[in-house]
Parts: C-alpha cells; structure tokens; sequence
C-alpha cells in the first residue's frame, strides 16, 4: 500500500482506539504548535515582513477586479471589456518574465521591482485618467485607449512578477519542516 493509504489506515485505527475530540485536539495543537515555530527563534524576521507584503500585494491585486469599471468611466472609444481581455493578456509575459528572471535577478530584487514597476504604472494610469477626465469626454479618442491599455498592461505585467518572485520567495524562507505552515500563515 501506499503511504497515503497507510496513513489512512491508521487514521481510521486512530480514530476507533481514541475519541474524535481528543483527535481534533491533538491535531489542532499540532497546528498551533508549528504556528508557534514560524514566530519563534528569530523566524518572526520572516514571517511578519512576508505577511506585510502578502498583505500590500492582496490590496494591490484588489485593483484588477475594477478593471472593466476604470475603463468604462474613462469613455473611451475602445469597449471596456476588450480592454480588459488585453489587460488579462498582460499576466503572460508578466510570468514568462518573471520565470525567466527569478534566478538571474534574486527574488528580493524581483518582488521589489514587482512592486515598484505596479506602482509606477497605476501613477502613470492616475494621471492619464486625470487628463482623461480634464479634456472632456468627447476628446477621449482611440489614442488614449492605447495609452491606458499599455499602462494597465504594465502594472499587470509587474503584478505578474511580484506575484511570482514572492510565491518563491516565501517558499523559500522556511525550513522545511515548518514550511507549509509558514506559507499558510503568510
């Protein structure tokens, strides 16, 4: 057999030898037990600053789902949702990049330039919106879908990239035994 399903086999022996409360407490100990390790013996220096960027990325990636409104209150000639199809499209070489560069560049460096590069694209987007909005609506011609559609595909581009450098950078900053954990927590 398997070991999956010998450790099946002896879950279900656990499970008929000892009450099922007293196992649900001892699995829920466990997993405060290797909680508690990912915040003991220094590992607090990885885990808080991980959790924070965790945190900072989820905020960020928030702006996606707003996508096809930002490009409907714009006016532009361009339908929203083509827009947005484009936009999505953007991921891709986010993560062809973002693969091809994790070893080459370090994974700091990448998260870093992940979220530098989303932030420097939403400000540019900011902007262009800005100027969008100042000149009128009936002004916002295909020229300015361009524009918008290049600065969203930038910011997804290095979203894609932050994403990915930490997904990696995460994984590797705890020791293997705690290391499921340690993500789970982040």
């Amino acid at each position: 057999a398997s070991s999956r399903g010998r450790e099946a086999i002896q879950i279900n022996e656990i499970m008929q030898n000892e009450e099922k409360s007293e196992y649900v407490w001892r699995e829920i100990w466990t997993s405060l037990t290797s909680i508690g390790q990912i915040f003991t013996n220094g590992m607090y220096k990885v885990t808080i600053p991980l959790q924070f960027a965790y945190m900072s990325l989820t905020l960020v990636t928030g702006v996606s789902t707003w996508w096809t409104k930002i490009f409907q209150n714009l006016h532009l000639q361009t339908d929203a949702f083509t827009l947005s199809f484009y936009h999505t499209l953007g991921q891709i070489p986010g993560m062809m990049l973002a693969s091809g560069l994790i070893d080459l560049a370090g994974r700091k460096r990448l998260v870093i330039i992940g979220f530098g590069g989303g932030s420097i694209a939403l400000m540019f987007l900011s902007s262009t919106a800005k100027s969008i909005h100042s000149t009128g609506k009936d002004i916002a011609d295909g020229m300015y879908s361009i524009v918008v559609l290049g600065l969203a595909c930038f910011y997804s581009i290095f979203l894609s990239i932050g994403w990915l450098s930490i997904e990696c950078l995460s994984t590797e900053s705890f020791p293997t035994r705690v290391r499921s954990t340690g993500r789970g927590v982040c």
